[in-house]
């Protein structure tokens, strides 16, 4: 198993290719919101992995996806209060901060996964980094699916007790290569690299 602080550091440098990516841009604006959003999947990693605060590595990382939708063209400001609304219910049903979080949470990552989609059949983005980054919305979305399992089966919700083993070792199967890849989404020089290979 890989020691916590392996995987940290791993995040710190998807973080790193971004926040060095000057010269090989696609734009500013769009390097500028993915910046913004792996500088929140650092610090929600820090919480969860680190330090082991889960509620409020849950609530960072929905402003890692409030980015990561910004930077694909996404703007639900009038969707807030609707947002909010589930969690809200499921706070006051279960009494419980980290179920109400993981709840808007989720809605932040489908809305991610959406305009990922959305991005790539628009093309408003070169062609290579739309799909690299629907790419890695997919697998994001498989990691927290996975990480949904763990805790089902941790909670009792699930009775094979191995689950939570596998589902485990898939999160970091999943989560690394898709920061990876939305990294390198960043990357001008992915879509000259494509034309050469078609020429």
């Amino acid at each position: 198993m890989i020691n916590e602080y392996v995987k940290f550091c791993i995040i710190l440098i998807c973080f790193s290719l971004v926040i060095f990516n000057k010269k090989w841009q696609i734009d500013s604006k769009s390097n500028t919101y993915l910046s913004c959003a792996m500088f929140f999947t650092v610090f929600a990693d820090f919480f969860l992995v680190i330090l082991n605060i889960y509620t409020l590595g849950v609530f960072v990382f929905c402003f890692a996806h409030v980015f990561h939708i910004r930077r694909y063209g996404g703007n639900f400001s009038k969707f807030y209060l609707i947002i909010l609304i589930l969690p809200i219910i499921a706070y006051f049903w279960f009494y419980d901060l980290l179920v109400s979080l993981a709840l808007l949470y989720a809605q932040f990552l489908i809305l991610s996964c959406i305009w990922a989609i959305i991005t790539a059949k628009r093309q408003n983005m070169p062609f290579i980094n739309a799909n690299v980054i629907l790419a890695g919305m997919g697998l994001f979305l498989l990691c927290d699916i996975s990480v949904a399992l763990s805790y089902a089966a941790t909670a009792g919700f699930i009775s094979k007790s191995n689950i939570s083993h596998i589902a485990n070792v898939l999160i970091w199967l999943f989560y690394v290569p898709s920061q990876l890849l939305l990294a390198f989404s960043g990357y001008n020089n992915l879509n000259n690299l494509c034309r050469r290979r078609s020429l």
